[in-house]
């Protein structure tokens, strides 16, 4: 079955619903990661150093 479906060595294994998906694994494991997180930052600007600041970034620091 993975001939005919031109499957080589390495695989994907997946359950969707009651269903078992067996597909050829991405040639990049990071495939597609820029996009997402592009997608998961469209809503809101968020903000990572909320709430780390210290003495020195309020006072000297310019951001």
């Amino acid at each position: 079955m993975m001939e005919q479906c031109n499957i080589q060595d390495i695989v994907n294994v997946e359950v969707k619903g009651t269903s078992i998906v067996i597909e050829p694994a991405s040639q990049s494991p990071r495939a597609g990661w820029e996009e997402q997180f592009r997608q998961a930052n469209v809503e809101k600007e968020e903000n990572l150093l909320d709430g780390l600041a210290n003495a020195f970034d309020e006072s000297e620091w310019t951001w």
